[in-house]
């Protein structure tokens, strides 16, 4: 399709007609559309695997004789599920106004702050819900009885609170990797196409 936005924007508006500022946000807006679905679509991906991963890991865990620790790893991912659903949702509830680079910095704002709230859960709560992963592991182990023989009731809170703290760091350093993985390249065309509306503007 010759018109389409891609080629369009490929030509590099050669046409003398193209340069009117009020097509080119005609433009901007089709594209950024077309950003904003690729965005959604990916989001919407990466949580759906948590779906077949928690099934994995219950069943393999519960095969293994892990059945309590299966169904809780389960609900963990299952539950992290419905919490990404409930942000996608927050972004479908963004309003669309007559200015259709509002809507793109409403959007990045948005982004950001659910980066900074997940990166609070993902540091402060996962490495709390986990421990409890791993006592269901190793209880009634011969490893688990030994630790407390070891250790006194102080030493093991010191190594818990440490277990934290290494998890926290641990778990904020793989989601801002993956995100920056999975999401970098859009966020880096939002901000130019952002940039690229504000100097339009200011041609107006």
């Amino acid at each position: 399709m010759e018109k389409s936005i891609e080629n369009i924007w490929g030509n590099g508006f050669k046409n003398p007609e193209d340069l009117k500022v009020d097509k080119v946000f005609n433009y901007y807006e089709k594209k950024s559309n077309l950003l904003i679905e690729k965005l959604q679509r990916t989001y919407q991906l990466d949580n759906k695997s948590l779906l077949p991963m928690a099934v994995v890991l219950g069943l393999g865990l519960s095969v293994y004789g892990h059945i309590i620790l299966g169904l809780y790893v389960m609900g963990l991912l299952i539950t992290l599920f419905f919490y990404n659903k409930k942000i996608l949702f927050s972004f479908e509830d963004i309003k669309i106004s007559n200015s259709n680079y509002e809507y793109l910095v409403s959007y990045r704002s948005t982004i950001k702050r659910t980066i900074k709230s997940t990166t609070r859960v993902v540091g402060l709560i996962f490495p709390l819900l986990i421990l409890p992963g791993y006592w269901l592991f190793y209880k009634n182990t011969a490893f688990y009885i030994s630790v407390l023989d070891k250790f006194s009731g102080i030493q093991l809170i010191m190594m818990i609170f440490s277990a934290v703290i290494v998890f926290a760091f641990l778990f904020i350093f793989i989601y801002r990797v993956s995100t920056k993985v999975l999401y970098g390249n859009y966020m880096n065309q939002l901000d130019n196409m952002i940039k690229d509306l504000e100097a339009l503007m200011s041609l107006k």
